[in-house]
């Protein structure tokens, strides 16, 4: 349910805010789908069939609530805006298996990690079908977010103007950091015991010019981000279940790490200058500094041992080129027709890694460096009438003109 309301409280001001809720309901599971011909699916000694799931069987519950308004100033030389919003996330989980069976001689609970486990306890059958067998169901935990933003431009004269822009954003994980599934291990469905937003607090600056022949933006920025999500959290032995020198323990843990924080930082310059009525000059300029500013560990929530650390201080962030640079000549010889060359040289690009994993000796070591490329691009058109109805435009595009051989992307190691 989504609504928007919008007032002009007059020529200067106009406010506006509305509210966003959301329910999401998702069933995660692993199942048999086709045999391909074979009499059975052979999984962990089980013979399984069409529509017979394994390893997990779970609903996802998210429930969403926010608000936002917005605050509008604007005159002929200056201009504002103030934005405050609010939410509140809700998440839950509902096994679709019964994993939860009272201990026959105790009121402690034992978790069957998949449909077709039978567990032996205390000289006790344990399965799905023994009595007492109920769903898990984890109520929902519901984690606040918010967001400040202001900025301004004003205009110095017709040509020059200024913009200011800043804003604080706290946003819960996502549902895989929030709750710790367990998909593979006899362990109750939980969730992750130490759960923080993330935090992303920014800041731009910029100066536009523009005259009849010639227009340019100058900028600059700075981006904190803590607390950043990890995609796919690490497991380690289960500390309660597992001996630590037992590497082959089957009873693993996730863990949700915090503290994994970046900084991006950087200047941005683009223009465009009109040479004569024929020649166009386009430039652009991305110079970026772009660093991992984290170094963490994870302790036990019982015990206090630390279970996993991490340093990625002063490391290069992964999977962008930090340095751009770019230039386009645009040439129009006659109506409707065009040459455009178009020159992109991309540099300071490291290739991907996850933070998390710079452990030990390979704590703040930075990933592989790709080499810096450069690519040139031609692009050219004609087009004309054939009559009051009917028109033809031609194109013609050539990439890599150069025929350079690069590499845009690469996971390290």
């Amino acid at each position: 349910l989504l609504s928007t309301a919008k007032y002009e409280i007059n020529e200067l001001y106009t406010v506006s805010g509305g509210f966003d809720i959301r329910s999401y309901k998702g069933e995660h599971y692993r199942e048999v789908n086709n045999l391909l011909g074979a009499k059975s699916f052979l999984y962990e000694n089980r013979d399984l069939q069409v529509g017979d799931r394994f390893d997990y069987d779970y609903t996802g519950l998210v429930d969403w609530t926010g608000i936002f308004s917005l605050l509008e100033y604007s005159d002929s030389r200056f201009s504002a805006f103030l934005n405050i919003s609010g939410s509140s996330i809700g998440f839950g989980a509902e096994s679709n298996t019964k994993y939860e069976i009272p201990h026959a001689q105790s009121d402690s609970t034992i978790y069957i990690g998949n449909p077709f486990d039978v567990v032996m306890v205390d000289g006790v059958e344990y399965s799905v079908n023994s009595p007492g067998a109920k769903l898990q169901k984890l109520d929902k935990k519901w984690i606040p977010g918010g967001t400040i933003k202001i900025g301004a431009a004003y205009n110095i004269d017709k040509r020059n103007s200024v913009f200011l822009n800043t804003g604080i954003l706290s946003k819960s994980q996502p549902y895989g950091n929030v709750i710790l599934d367990n998909r593979f291990n006899a362990n109750p469905m939980t969730f992750f015991g130490s759960i923080e937003n993330e935090r992303i607090m920014a800041v731009e600056a910029g100066y536009h010019y523009k005259s009849p022949k010639f227009a340019a933006n100058l900028n600059a920025y700075l981006t904190i981000w803590e607390n950043k999500p990890v995609s796919d959290p690490p497991s380690i032995n289960d500390p309660e279940k597992c001996d630590p020198t037992d590497i082959e323990c089957d009873f693993q843990t996730s863990l949700n790490i915090q503290g994994i924080n970046s900084l991006h930082q950087g200047i941005e310059l683009d223009f465009a200058y009109d040479i004569n009525k024929i020649i166009t000059f386009e430039g652009l300029v991305s110079l970026g500094d772009w660093y991992w500013n984290s170094d963490a560990e994870v302790t036990s929530n019982n015990s206090g041992e630390v279970l996993y650390t991490f340093d990625a201080t002063g490391v290069k962030v992964g999977d962008a080129a930090q340095t751009q640079l770019s230039g386009m000549v645009n040439i129009k010889p006659f109506k409707r027709a065009y040459l455009k060359l178009r020159g992109t040289y991309f540099g300071n690009n490291y290739s991907d890694f996850n933070p998390e994993a710079l452990r030990g000796v390979n704590a703040r070591r930075q990933s592989w460096k790709m080499p810096d490329y450069f690519l040139l691009d031609i692009h050219t058109g004609y087009g004309f009438n054939i009559n009051d109805k009917y028109k033809i435009n031609w194109r013609f595009s050539v990439l890599n003109a150069l025929n350079t051989h690069y590499i845009t992307d690469a996971l390290n190691n």
